[in-house]
This record gives C-alpha cells, sequence and structure tokens, in this order.
C-alpha cells in the first residue's frame, strides 16, 4: 500500500492517493478491497481525509 498527496491537472485540486496492489486470485479477494473502499468513503471525521474516487486499474505481469 502506497500512499501520496497528489495535484490534479485538471481542476488543480491537492488530493491524497491510496494505492494498494494486490493479486486477484478469487472473487472473495475483490469484494474484500471493494468493501474497504465503501466503508472507507462512508467515514466522515475531521482526522480522516474525505473519499473523492476510486478505480481499478489491471497491472501487466512482468515478463
Amino acid at each position: 500500500m502506497v500512499s501520496t498527496q497528489a495535484r490534479h491537472k485538471v481542476d488543480g485540486g491537492t488530493y491524497a492517493v491510496k494505492k494498494i496492489i494486490f493479486e486477484y486470485r478469487k472473487d472473495s479477494d475483490y469484494i474484500k478491497v471493494m468493501r474497504e473502499v465503501r466503508n472507507l468513503s462512508s467515514l466522515s471525521n475531521k482526522y480522516v481525509v474525505a473519499y473523492n474516487n476510486a478505480w481499478v486499474q489491471p497491472v501487466d505481469e512482468p515478463c
């Protein structure tokens, strides 16, 4: 897991980006990650960075 600060090229906003790399071996792996996204998106606290967006991006297998 990697968290970093990034600036959006279009809207100029500053965002925290959390990158999770996981091996997708079965449907339950994907379900667990999506459950974490849903749970984090529902949090509202002054000590927690607000949720904005999530996406899945495939990573090519090494040769």
